[in-house]
């Protein structure tokens, strides 16, 4: 979580230095995917990935409530406010440890119970769009491939790294 916030945080303004020097000072580096790292590591990323990426703060939003730091997710029809992912994030002047100590994750007919919801949801959403129809009850089609995505990595669907995760429906 602590890499993905921080190449969201990238993604909203690759000139900022600040989550670069983080994950180096505090030994997680190492821990971004290839494609995150290949993000962090270019100077000039294009405005399209930045984009892209910063969509990434929805899949955020679901892994943080797999580990409890927030109590439900909504019904996923308006993107998550970024000042609510911020506040829980300890400041890049501590140490990430105790923090990352502190997460428990919700048990697991919980997350496979959301995994079915989100699931659905996304077919729901696909189905009307491949009809040429709104999405039903106002679901935003965005937001659920990236809950999607977050849930698929959670839930091991397929067994695949980060990068590399699907989302059929």
């Amino acid at each position: 979580m602590l890499c993905l916030f921080s190449v969201i945080g990238t993604a909203y303004d690759p000139s900022d230095a600040s989550y670069k020097q983080y994950l180096k000072e505090y030994r997680l580096w190492d821990c971004l995917t290839p494609d995150e790292l290949s993000f962090m590591s270019n100077p000039a990323p294009d405005h399209q990935t930045c984009l892209n990426l910063t969509w990434r703060v929805e899949a955020l939003f679901v892994l943080m409530w797999a580990v409890r730091l927030f109590k439900t997710l909504p019904f996923p029809t308006q993107q998550v406010d970024n000042n609510r992912i911020i506040d829980k994030f300890p400041s890049f002047q501590r140490s990430p440890r105790p923090f990352i100590d502190s997460l428990r994750l919700r048990p697991k007919s919980t997350i496979l119970d959301k995994s079915d919801l989100i699931y659905r949801l996304h077919w729901a959403a696909r189905s009307a769009q491949a009809d040429e129809h709104p999405p039903p009850a106002g679901l935003d089609l965005e937001i659920i491939l990236e809950w999607h995505h977050a849930i698929n990595w959670i839930t091991k669907y397929e067994d695949l790294d980060w990068d590399q995760v699907v989302t059929d429906t």
